[in-house]
């Protein structure tokens, strides 16, 4: 993998182990202007606060959104040749994603999904108090076909999974799944066998038909290669590549696939796929005929959804190639999109950070492997039990958190501060369970938001001016604070030199009282 980068330190263009080359160029104010690859050029424009509005797929589609006040989107548009399709997305007062194109979602006071309702299928959820999925329940209809159960009750030894309906599962004493059984039923028992090794990566795979697939991983432990062995013949063999924490590349079959993603996120922007040994890069083709060589790599623009979830792939004409069918947690739904055969271009990455393996069903992700079935990670947190005390969850609401590296989010204590009138609304509000911190317009032209410090009273008060010259605060309104503890990634840094100590999250939080750790007056804060 080689990069070439301006004197800002922006990347130029990228080359691939397969000779792949992807080109950016880049605004004034430092943001993305454009991606060329494979012939193709997919050009961006954002707004003042750096939402991305449009987005511009060779000289056949464009993909307009829209956000609201907080930095949420709110509809995704996509014209082309063939007309014109809408997804919208739906918020309630917390901020909380309650809809999102045809799908309703109702959710727990936590914010997790309890129920999601479309044209297509239903599902409805039930969790305990650490998080973990109990009951699972599944309507597809007659379109839709699962091989495993549609009604799921899950049992737990602490955090460990036992049962998910006629699923049983076992772990080794480290927490790792070691076998996964299936009664079908018809009454014929299917078993799936894991190997790991002592940095708890996964080294094999024995399946219910006597395949075995082999895992290898490089020192950072991202996984480089599988391969299935017969005896001690290698009859298929994926080799992959990597761009930072990014996978960027997989050869398989004589065939290779790259990805392109946003520069600083995990959202992908592009998929070509091509033969092994492809021939000169093509230039950018404007409306001219495309050769053979040209054909033969299939260039697709990535749309994802709030999360970074890729839901769709649009090839050179703009037109939808494929559709990601799943249902909240990942489990694929089968048949293309109209409901017939499934599409020929597939998609194999899910949320954010993973990696769909056909032969298991499993997620690669990074640091672990991911369960759609069960929501769960089959192997405990490698950062031990310090960050979340269940080791094993995913996150609590795959549509809009993400957890692209396999482990638990970065955790940051943060303070809000606020007047009395306005700190005993907030605590007498919300629920039994959580507290709504409201987003609010401040002035000097900052964006609309909730806004928190990672400093304390004690280190405030140490520099000169304290709260009015350090955070703008008046001293009726630093009287009072709540202080808890969140994801970091829920938060952005306000513009300017304040930025390093004032952050703000565009939208309603909503806050578990369990993350509270302080609250009241600012003059009885203690450490």
């Amino acid at each position: 993998m080689t990069s070439t980068y301006d004197a800002l330190g922006r990347r130029l263009r990228r080359v691939t182990p397969s000779g792949a080359a992807s080109d950016w160029s880049w605004t004034p104010e430092g943001r993305v202007a454009a991606l060329t690859t494979a012939g193709m050029t997919v050009a961006f424009r954002r707004d003042a606060p750096g939402n991305e509005i449009e987005r511009r797929v060779g000289p056949a589609a464009v993909l307009r959104q829209v956000w609201d006040q907080g930095r949420r989107l709110v509809s995704q548009t996509l014209v082309q040749g063939g007309g014109t399709r809408q997804w919208d997305f739906r918020y309630r007062g917390a901020g909380r994603m309650t809809g999102a194109g045809a799908a309703e979602m109702t959710l727990d006071g936590l914010g997790r999904v309890t129920a999601l309702t479309s044209a297509e299928h239903s599902e409805r959820y039930a969790y305990d108090p650490l998080g973990n999925l109990t009951a699972a329940e599944i309507r597809a209809g007659d379109r839709f076909a699962e091989s495993a159960d549609d009604d799921t009750s899950l049992t737990y030894s602490g955090t460990l999974l036992r049962t998910a309906g006629r699923r049983r599962y076992e772990h080794d004493g480290q927490g790792r799944l070691v076998r996964k059984s299936v009664r079908t039923l018809s009454g014929k028992l299917r078993e799936w066998a894991y190997e790991w090794d002592a940095e708890d990566r996964l080294l094999a795979l024995t399946c219910p038909d006597g395949a075995l697939w082999e895992y290898t991983y490089d020192p950072l432990g991202r996984r480089i290669g599988k391969r299935r062995r017969d005896g001690s013949a290698t009859t298929q063999e994926t080799v992959f590549a990597w761009d930072g924490s990014r996978l960027a590349e997989e050869t398989s079959d004589g065939r290779v696939t790259t990805w392109d993603w946003e520069p600083g996120s995990d959202r992908p922007l592009t998929q070509v796929e091509g033969p092994a040994a492809p021939g000169p890069e093509p230039g950018p083709q404007l409306g001219k005929e495309l050769g053979q060589e040209e054909v033969d790599r299939r260039f697709y623009a990535i749309v994802t959804d709030l999360a970074g979830t890729p839901t769709s792939l649009l090839d050179r004409e703009g037109a939808v190639a494929w559709e990601r069918r799943a249902t909240l947690w990942g489990r694929p739904l089968a048949g293309g999109s109209d409901g017939g055969p499934a599409p020929a271009v597939n998609c194999p990455l899910d949320f954010p950070g993973q990696y769909r393996d056909a032969e298991s069903g499993l997620h690669y992700n990074n640091q672990r492997y991911y369960d759609p079935e069960t929501s769960r990670y089959l192997s405990p947190d490698p950062l031990g039990l310090d960050p979340a005390p269940n080791h094993h969850g995913y996150v609590a609401n795959p549509l809009t958190e993400i957890d692209p590296l396999g482990l638990t989010p970065c955790k940051v204590v943060v303070r809000h501060f606020t007047t009395k009138d306005s700190y005993q609304r907030i605590m007498s509000g919300g629920g039994k369970d959580a507290i709504l911190l409201k987003a609010s317009a401040p002035a000097k032209g900052h964006p609309t938001g909730v806004y928190v410090t990672p400093m304390s009273p004690a280190d405030i008060l140490k520099k000169p001016g304290g709260f009015k010259s350090f955070l703008g605060l008046t001293k009726e309104k630093s009287e009072y604070l709540i202080e808890f503890e969140m994801d970091k990634a829920l938060f952005k840094a306000i513009r300017g030199d304040r930025g390093k100590h004032v952050w703000y999250s565009p939208g309603d939080l909503n806050i578990p009282k369990s993350a509270i750790s302080s609250h009241g007056p600012t003059s009885g804060w203690t450490p």
